[in-house]
């Protein structure tokens, strides 16, 4: 299935993961929008983009503001993306509550209400694709191992549910974003050493990687309940 005209609206588009993705289908000639909850981040990667994808200011973590912004949009969605960052992570032992909390409303609910009231402006055989992480089969993130587990059942029942639309996840690795960046020198440095003597290929993960995951699974019409691991074999460890 071609890209090209495709309708793609990238939650979380304004950085990282989303930023590339929207890269990458704006290459294959898709009508790209990216949205965010900040302008000035919305317009940084527009200009990064060439100016070749409309914007949206959208808080995802509020869901009467998700509701109101497609009841008032117009325009059909043929893919819809929520790439939501991973906010505190840590040992179920290390994390506050208020923290943990934080953890599920960013990385759970947020998703779940733009996959809610976007589904309005969905087409009939569009997409629908979170994101969960290869935590999930971690036992020293216990907290965030529960969330991507949540989004992976949520992923795997809606898939049914929505049918004949589809719904995947992409469950990436330990990837190099601005999000990474802005850990302490010492803890990310400590961390990609770690993980590059662990992962089988031996190397870090990078925003453009896991977007060549999401682009597959917009293109396949044939692929839907699908946990997609774009984590360099971490998940066998």
């Amino acid at each position: 299935m071609s890209l090209h005209t495709a309708k793609i609206f990238i939650v979380g588009g304004s950085s990282g993961i989303g930023l590339a993705t929207a890269r990458l289908a704006l290459a294959q000639g898709a009508r790209v929008t990216i949205a965010s909850s900040s302008a000035q981040r919305l317009e940084q990667a527009k200009a990064a983009l060439g100016g070749n994808a409309k914007t949206a200011v959208l808080n995802m973590l509020h869901p009467s503001e998700v509701k109101q912004f497609f009841e008032d949009s117009t325009e059909t969605i043929d893919h819809l993306v929520i790439s939501n960052p991973t906010p505190k992570e840590g040992a179920f032992l290390e994390l506050e509550i208020e923290e943990a909390r934080r953890l599920f409303e960013e990385k759970f609910w947020g998703a779940y209400y733009v996959a809610r009231y976007g589904l309005a402006r969905l087409t009939e055989r569009g997409s629908l694709t979170f994101f969960s992480g290869v935590n999930v089969v971690s036992s020293k993130r216990s907290p965030l191992a529960a969330v991507n587990a949540a989004v992976n059942d949520l992923v795997r029942s809606l898939a049914i549910e929505l049918a004949p639309r589809r719904v995947n996840a992409v469950s990436p690795g330990i990837i190099d974003t601005p999000l990474r960046a802005a850990w302490p020198e010492e803890a990310r440095r400590g961390l990609y050493a770690s993980i590059r003597e662990q992962t089988p290929v031996g190397t870090i993960g990078t925003a453009e990687e896991v977007a060549l995951g999401v682009i597959f699974l917009l293109e396949n019409p044939f692929v839907s309940g699908t946990m997609l691991d774009v984590d360099g074999g971490l998940r066998l460890i």
